[in-house]
């Protein structure tokens, strides 16, 4: 599906390709008010943030509010959407490559996953970081975005 956007593009936004890679693995909450908000924008303004680094109030104002961006960043997070895309990316990039998956079964060839590699993934991306180093979350959530950046091609 071409998304059409009218402002000017930035170089954190998603390709078409990206985001026909990303949307199934996003899941949103049941219920509620009817969604009017464009997700693909929304996820353009969480790149764009982890990207530059900018405070939340200081989003751009062709994004969604800030307010909805950072509601969506917190659900995806407390539901680990970020460690189950990024597990499914990581397969996906390993399988391009041709490189054998650390959980694979040695029998039949097939690449499973461990419930105890989806817990290491969580953990690692979701801990809060120690107070020296307050830019580990932010550095685990950019690595997420290099991953939907590099698969954009694998269909």
């Amino acid at each position: 599906m071409k998304h059409t956007i009218t402002r000017k593009p930035y170089l954190t936004d998603l390709t078409d390709a990206q985001w026909e890679l990303l949307h199934p693995l996003l899941q949103l909450p049941d219920g509620g008010a009817p969604k009017t908000t464009d997700l693909r924008e929304v996820i353009n303004a969480i790149l764009y943030r982890l990207r530059t680094g900018c405070q939340w109030r200081l989003l751009p104002h062709d994004f969604p509010p800030e307010g909805t961006v950072r509601r969506y960043f917190r659900y995806f997070k407390q539901t680990h959407q970020f460690e189950f895309i990024n597990d499914v990316l990581r397969k996906k990039v390993r399988v391009q490559e041709k490189r054998k998956d650390y959980d694979t079964d040695a029998r039949t060839g097939e690449a499973n996953i461990l419930l105890g590699s989806i817990f290491y993934l969580s953990r690692r991306l979701t801990e809060t970081p120690p107070v020296k180093e307050p830019w580990i979350c932010e550095r685990n959530e950019a690595k997420l975005a290099h991953l939907v950046k590099k698969t954009a091609h694998i269909a």
